[in-house]
């Protein structure tokens, strides 16, 4: 076998010649490499050629080629179309204007509907209020304004009685009283002119009572259900509104501002307690007792001769810890003193002190001692002799006393050095 020379090889692959099979020089090694390189695309090329690639585009298109032609031939109308747009457009807006137009002529439609409805209404109840109300006439009519049967809760206005009338079902009765009589002031029961003829008036037969005597308080005359008071809503009592009885919508109040007394009275008993319960504050019994209780239990009481206290009477008794130069002692607050001396004390005229009140001064020395009490004008000892205390450190004496007079408060002789 000989092989091409060494120029007619170069850059190339050796090949077999189909017919000699003699060895010649092939393809370029760069023509065989390109070749290679686009082996993948001469693959789906191929597919696309005998229609096996199922996604390409070309098999796409071939399926649509009758619609490609169809669309060809009506290229001037699309043209045509499209040149068309604003006139489109203004069907679009007169669509929607004929839509609005039928809309509200469905609406007037109705409007005028419900406004023969109101008038028909307004018709009949102008008609109603005609058959009801009859006017003013000067007998009981036997027909309404229309000529038909009575109902009951017809009105009318007697010119002759000067009454307002209302048909029952059966008769005319009286529905308020005669114009001399109309009260001047609403719910005023005093302006009636007189609780007899307003009885008769209201059709209630003769007062028991005389004319002056309150219309509610007419024998016969009851409530038969409660009587129901909003909050602040008063119930008042007396020309000057003196007495109000009312609640707030958290407490309920009891006011008298007038100058008298405010009696709270029962024939036999009195007991103000909690309620909804039988628990008693206070009780008082008729021509007997007067008890005072804490949480229901009896702690004072009154008798024929006096009190009598059920458990400890605790008397007020200011505690001072330091006192010292001029101490006024206060008898309205208090009944007892502890008072700590500081230093050297005047005790000083009081203007508090009642007649009979009782009770005691304790004096304590503090922790240096020897201080001194002098006495004001009002304080008077045994024989005019003044008070001589303990002087020891932390000495305490008790001094009891009694007001005897205004500016008379006698001091008993001191009990010295309690230890």
């Amino acid at each position: 076998m000989t092989l091409p020379s060494k120029a007619n090889r170069l850059g190339r692959v050796l090949g077999f010649n189909a017919t000699t099979g003699a060895v010649e020089a092939g393809p370029t090694i760069a023509d065989v490499s390109s070749l290679s390189a686009i082996t993948a695309d001469i693959s789906t090329l191929a597919d696309i050629e005998d229609g096996t690639d199922a996604t390409d585009a070309i098999q796409t298109v071939a399926g649509i080629s009758g619609d490609v032609t169809t669309v060809a031939g009506i290229e001037s109308n699309v043209t045509t179309v499209a040149g068309q747009t604003t006139n489109l457009q203004n069907v679009t807006d007169n669509l929607s204007a004929i839509q609005n137009a039928s809309t509200n002529a469905t609406n007037a439609s109705n409007s005028a509907s419900a406004a023969a409805a109101s008038a028909a209404a307004a018709a009949l109840s102008a008609d109603t209020f005609d058959d009801t109300y009859l006017g003013a006439k000067a007998s009981d009519p036997s027909v309404d304004n229309d000529g038909d049967a009575l109902n009951a809760g017809d009105l009318y206005f007697n010119t002759t009685s000067n009454n307002l009338k209302v048909y029952t079902g059966s008769a005319w009765a009286d529905a308020a009283l005669t114009a001399a009589d109309f009260l001047t002031v609403a719910n005023n029961l005093s302006d009636l002119g007189s609780a007899a003829t307003a009885r008769t008036n209201l059709g209630l037969g003769t007062a028991a009572t005389s004319a002056s005597t309150d219309f509610v308080a007419v024998t016969g005359d009851a409530m038969t259900g409660d009587l129901t008071l909003g909050d602040n809503n008063k119930a008042i009592f007396g020309a000057g509104s003196d007495l109000q009885i009312y609640h707030d919508g958290s407490s309920s109040y009891i006011d008298d501002t007038g100058t008298g007394v405010l009696y709270i009275r029962g024939d036999a008993s009195v007991r103000i307690g909690k309620a909804g319960t039988t628990e008693v504050g206070l009780r008082v019994e008729s021509d007997s007792y007067t008890k005072l209780y804490y949480d229901n239990s009896e702690k004072l009481a009154t008798t024929s001769t006096g009190i009598q206290v059920t458990g400890t009477a605790l008397a007020t008794t200011d505690t001072d810890t330091t006192n010292t130069g001029n101490v006024t002692l206060d008898f309205g607050a208090n009944q007892n003193f502890v008072l700590t001396l500081t230093g050297n004390v005047t005790l000083d005229n009081p203007s508090t002190e009642q007649v009979g009140q009782s009770g005691f001064i304790t004096f304590i020395q503090d922790g240096t001692g020897g201080r001194t009490v002098s006495l004001g004008t009002d304080y008077e000892t045994a024989g005019g002799a003044g008070l001589t205390l303990s002087s020891a450190a932390s000495a305490t004496d008790i001094v009891p006393y009694i007001v005897v007079a205004s500016g008379r408060i006698l001091l008993g002789t001191p009990q010295l050095a309690f230890s």
